[in-house]
């Protein structure tokens, strides 16, 4: 995967350029930069993530002491410059070595609703401590030259980092409500707990909740899921901010009962707050990608959404009979809500209906084959991961799997059926050979044909054309009803 890292030369940029070159690249501008009278400061995430030992794709820098115009004078040396905006002083760098951001430090006030309702002053003569005040969170408010290695961190944000701590940069925090949902993210992707003044912030920004756009939301929940190490914690930054409420179908989770002896962790709301991080865990076991590992953590957070409306105390014992089923509408309006696009739906959505499969004991190759298929374009090995999370999500119960889980999984790499649902191999072209005009019938013989193959039938084409030749499915040319597609009685 694209991206880099700090000391290390084994990161490939987009452009297929090492780190080293990269790197080079970024401190020659820097120093043509200095030459010209100018400061440059790494800022942001690739500071916070180098603390970290992370690596991370970006280069943004912050630049002290220079006009616009001499700013632009030394970039355009280097590559193409796009300008983000006059007002607000970013400038994006596109060069062999990939592309740079670059910006002047500004000042902020809050003239409109929303995350962009802000007039915006442009000063390079501002400190650092002042720069830093426009930023969301200390962890991203620390500077680092490029050129010496020294670090300036006005806000304490390394001690932040330390602490595990999310904590807002400065009084204009609430003037942004996309920082909000900046911070569900950060805290999924660091396992950070924010300060109470952090959080008394957020709750200010409630009603500006609905100024957000759906696409700009669903950026910051991809981030959660594509990244998060403990997904658990940006949920619960969502519920102790005020937040929760603007995705009922997560707030509606809190307080449902469930029965001790199969839940003594607590609530639905509790459980899917270990079943995210324990999906999350199972991501980094098994190397998914992004894309994956998106899909399985969205999986895990709506796996039980269909209980609050199923729950009910049957002979004193609470019960959510069905709630699989009535999960997907549920599923599919929430992650709609969220802006998550079609494809990844269509790939969730079916990990949610069949995510209590695992209670099948036993289960035969004819159930895994048809499993598949009605998973599709979801996969086998996909569910079981979720069945797993779904039982060890449980604490403090013992985190021993049920037998079925690993038959799942066995049988689905057998019939080769563990990535994707199972392909019909009597086709048309079978049924043509034999000298039978396509028609009407073809559909509903070769619909005859792939259920026997689930039940195991045939496994090869020329075991299916066998097949064909061995029932009595009524010939397109013979002028009788159709038939089930029995074996003849010989």
């Amino acid at each position: 995967m694209a991206g880099w890292a700090f000391g290390s030369c084994i990161w490939l940029t987009p452009g297929c350029v090492l780190l080293d070159d990269r790197l080079n690249f970024h401190l020659n501008i820097v120093n043509d930069l200095k030459l010209a009278g100018g400061s440059s400061w790494l800022i942001g995430g690739s500071v916070r993530d180098e603390l970290l030992g992370l690596s991370s794709k970006d280069l943004d820098t912050e630049i002290y002491g220079l006009t616009q115009d001499k700013i632009l004078s030394v970039l355009e040396k280097y590559g193409d410059v796009q300008c983000e905006g006059e007002d607000f002083g970013v400038y994006i760098l596109t060069t062999p070595a990939g592309s740079f951001d670059f910006s002047l430090p500004r000042t902020e006030v809050k003239k409109g609703p929303g995350h962009q309702g802000f007039s915006v002053k442009l000063n390079p003569l501002l400190s650092h401590e002042q720069a830093c005040m426009r930023r969301d969170f200390t962890i991203n408010a620390i500077f680092k030259d490029p050129i010496s290695g020294e670090f300036k961190d006005p806000l304490n944000g390394r001690n932040d980092l330390d602490n595990k701590i999310l904590r807002a940069a400065g009084p204009g925090f609430n003037e942004d409500p996309l920082r909000v949902l900046r911070g569900f993210q950060f805290a999924g992707r660091f396992g950070l707990t924010a300060d109470e003044g952090t959080l008394k912030q957020c709750r200010l920004m409630y009603a500006e909740s609905q100024t957000l756009s759906t696409e700009r939301c669903w950026l910051e929940w991809k981030k959660w899921g594509e990244r998060s190490q403990k997904p658990s914690a940006g949920l619960l930054f969502l519920k102790q901010a005020g937040w929760l409420e603007c995705w009922p179908a997560l707030a509606d989770l809190v307080g449902v009962p469930q029965d001790e002896n199969w839940h003594p962790e607590g609530d639905v709301w509790v459980h899917t707050l270990h079943v995210t991080d324990e999906v999350a865990k199972i991501a980094n076991r098994e190397g998914l990608e992004s894309e994956e590992r998106l899909i399985l953590v969205l999986a895990g957070i709506c796996h039980d959404l269909g209980k609050p409306v199923t729950t009910q105390m049957h002979e004193g014992r609470w019960r959510s009979r069905g709630h699989d089923r009535e999960g997907v509408v549920i599923a599919q309006e929430w992650l709609t809500q969220i802006g998550c696009p079609v494809k990844y739906q269509e790939r969730i959505v079916p990990l949610v209906k069949e995510h209590l499969f695992y209670g099948n004991s036993n289960p035969s190759e004819a159930a895994v084959r048809r499993l598949a298929r009605r998973l599709a374009p979801a996969s086998v090995r996909m569910l079981c991961y979720l069945m797993e999370a779904d039982v060890l999500g449980r604490p403090p119960r013992q985190r021993v799997l049920p037998a079925s889980i690993g038959q799942v999984k066995a049988l689905g790499e057998q019939l080769e059926v563990i990535n994707e649902a199972p392909f019909p191999i009597l086709k048309g072209r079978h049924l043509i050979e034999k000298g039978w005009k396509p028609g009407p019938d073809f559909k509903r013989i070769l619909d005859l044909a792939f259920e026997a193959q689930l039940d195991g039938a045939f496994d090869s084409e020329t075991a299916a054309v066998q097949w064909l030749n061995t029932v009595d499915i009524g010939l397109p040319e013979d002028g009788k009803k159709p038939r089930s597609g029995k074996k003849e009685n010989k």
